[in-house]
């Protein structure tokens, strides 16, 4: 009988060891699904620090890109602004130049309504073709004129 409680002590042992083991194997296997989960994550997040890092100096980039266009936009409006400067300097001498050759030619209507320039002074040719009559017209100043 000692025997067989020696034996029984014995499976007891046996079954509890087995236990153990089931336990142990099935932790170990936890533990090694959760260091397998580890190793993902950490490795998904090497991933992702360099993707963010990748993004960020695309980023930098396009900044630097986008600053170097400005900078060349800066400069086209400030050689635009000379040009509309020079632009407006050399309509004023035209302007300037039309009026003193319009005044040469008798042509020149300083001071004068719009309204009283059909009834201003001037020379109408006349020619019996009536096609060509009144085809050129030479305006007077207002005021006195000689001719002759």
């Amino acid at each position: 009988e000692i025997e067989h409680q020696l034996s029984q002590c014995a499976e007891k042992e046996q079954l509890r060891q087995e236990k153990e083991n089931a336990m142990l194997t099935k932790r170990l296997a936890e533990l090694a699904q959760q260091e397998h989960q580890q190793r993902e994550e950490a490795r998904k997040e090497l991933e992702l620090r360099c993707r963010l890092e990748d993004e960020r100096k695309q980023q930098k980039d396009r900044e630097a890109e986008l600053l170097a266009q400005l900078d060349a936009l800066k400069g086209i409006q400030e050689s635009i602004a000379l040009d509309e400067a020079q632009l407006a300097a050399r309509r004023e001498e035209q302007h300037r130049q039309r009026e003193a050759e319009l005044a040469k030619l008798g042509m020149h209507f300083v001071g004068m309504d719009l309204d009283d320039v059909p009834k201003a002074p001037k020379l109408v040719n006349l020619h019996p073709d009536p096609a060509l009559k009144g085809c050129l017209v030479y305006s007077l100043p207002m005021g006195e004129t000689r001719i002759g």
